[in-house]
């Protein structure tokens, strides 16, 4: 059920009158693209045995611990939790082999998220970076901390 969009033409060309142009592909800009590159993400990840979570539609996930793989996309932008390397060069051949990518490396920071990779293989997630931030907008930088739960002493 794709929507069909015609266009009147673009600067510098002259089409005569009585003519439009259709669109074989989404184009960045229009309000369809992101629901029309959300469909075709959506089948490649299911052709590829992904399956979004109950949770959120944008994160997928394939297999069961320890084998679980992950992606979780945000409009362009995805990031890959996977146990094995080899798993994961793998995939991202796959999605190489179908869009332009680039590997950026490990994560380190998304969404105010800070990642850290520990030497036992780990991942700490931290927030105090988008929380200072938070505390410094709204004039909260200087306040008294405590900690919680407060102790009836603190009431």
């Amino acid at each position: 059920a794709h929507k069909i969009i015609h266009v009147r033409g673009f600067l510098g060309l002259d089409l005569g009158s009585g003519f439009v142009l259709l669109l074989l592909r989404s184009v960045y800009g229009i309000k369809e693209a992101p629901q029309i590159w959300y469909r075709l993400l959506d089948s490649f990840m299911r052709a590829n045995s992904y399956a979004p979570s109950d949770v959120d539609p944008v994160v997928y996930v394939h297999g069961t611990s320890p084998d679980l793989r992950v992606c979780v996309f945000h409009v362009d932008d995805g990031k890959l939790l996977f146990d094995k390397q080899d798993e994961l060069d793998a995939f991202k051949a796959k999605l190489a082999a179908e869009w332009n990518i680039t590997d950026h490396g490990p994560i380190s920071l998304c969404v105010g998220i800070e990642y850290t990779r520990l030497k036992d293989g780990s991942l700490e997630l931290r927030i105090s970076r988008f929380i200072n931030k938070a505390a410094a907008r709204f004039g909260l930088s200087d306040c008294n901390p405590r900690n919680v739960p407060l102790t009836k002493k603190e009431w």
